[in-house]
């Protein structure tokens, strides 16, 4: 807290200790078991009053610093993780789980209160998370979404006019988000909908424009078929289990059609506003790391069906001249 701090040399003095420390821990890592990095717990933003500078030279800005040093110096290294969890404190509430505001900044604790203990519950829940991505327990590789009241608000069809700001402002945009997120982790997009093709795809243009497009998606089924039937040439295209696969659709009527044809298919309805939360965060949606394989999935599905395709129109046409 002393004005005279010279706060570039004890950033650099803190990361040489922490270095010092992490590669003694580091040296004595088993070959098997993973070992997880809890983050430092970050102090208020607010250490220098409502109008002082906070984000530089600052108590936060060390320790926040020492956090992106850590998680840096973890990466790659084989059964190292980190794991950050500032958000379950600010999640559960600084003010009832934080000793910062009690106690001195550089304490670092958490109150022995109802959200501190819901705070030590959440990091052991995480870990455990951890642990499941890690061993790669039940992972989704594909992901089959509905349009109407799914990825847009209402049934567009049935629009006098559509206006893209109020069917995709609140949980679409955070619903749609969530899904590129995963597209990026590696997992595919596809789409079932009931609908008619021409006029779905004009208006998905219209409502999305460049923030979503139809390339997103390495498989588009739009048409009044069951959607278990659209289901059923989407995983054919793909190569992907049943069990490995994420419906989402806010009817319940299409969700209980399609478990009926795909008894270990996972499905989700109900609230969209909880959509997001589950995709995100969800530890059959995460990842160990992003590859570059993973980055381009899609596009790789997408040309595999392109050359099914051609390999079908030629052999028909062989077939043809033959008769």
């Amino acid at each position: 807290m002393r004005s005279d701090t010279d706060w570039s040399t004890l950033q650099e003095r803190a990361k040489h200790q922490l270095n010092t420390v992490l590669a003694r821990v580091l040296s004595e890592l088993s070959e098997t078991m993973p070992v997880f990095f809890l983050a430092f717990l970050e102090p208020a933003t607010q250490i220098n009053g409502i109008l002082g500078r906070n984000r530089q030279n600052t108590l936060y800005a060390l320790v926040r610093g020492l956090n992106d040093y850590l998680e840096d110096r973890l990466t790659g290294v084989q059964n190292a993780h980190y794991l950050e969890v500032n958000d379950l404190r600010q999640y559960y509430g600084d003010a009832t789980a934080y000793d910062g505001y009690v106690s001195h900044f550089t304490h670092g604790g958490v109150l022995s209160s109802r959200q501190g203990h819901l705070i030590h519950l959440g990091i052991l829940e995480r870990v455990q998370a951890a642990l499941r991505v890690l061993r790669g327990e039940h992972p989704v590789k594909l992901i089959i979404t509905d349009l109407d009241n799914t990825i847009w608000k209402g049934v567009l069809a049935e629009a006098d006019e559509i206006i893209p700001l109020e069917v995709t402002e609140g949980w679409p945009l955070g619903y749609v988000e969530a899904l590129l997120a995963c597209k990026q982790r590696g997992i595919l997009l596809a789409i079932c909908s009931k609908n008619d093709e021409t006029v779905t795809r004009r208006n998905f243009e219209k409502v999305w424009g460049n923030r979503l497009q139809m390339e997103d998606f390495c498989s588009v089924q739009i048409n009044w078929q069951p959607k278990s039937a659209n289901i059923a040439r989407i995983l054919a295209e793909t190569n992907i289990l049943p069990e490995h696969t994420l419906f989402i659709d806010d009817s319940p009527l299409e969700i209980s059609e399609v478990t009926r044809a795909y008894s270990q298919i996972r499905t989700l309805t109900g609230e969209p506003e909880r959509w997001r939360h589950l995709l995100l965060y969800a530890p059959e949606t995460q990842v160990l790391r992003v590859t570059e394989e993973s980055v381009h999935r899609t596009e790789l599905i997408q040309a595999k069906v392109a050359r099914d395709q051609s390999a079908l129109m030629q052999d028909r046409e062989t077939w043809l001249q033959g008769s």
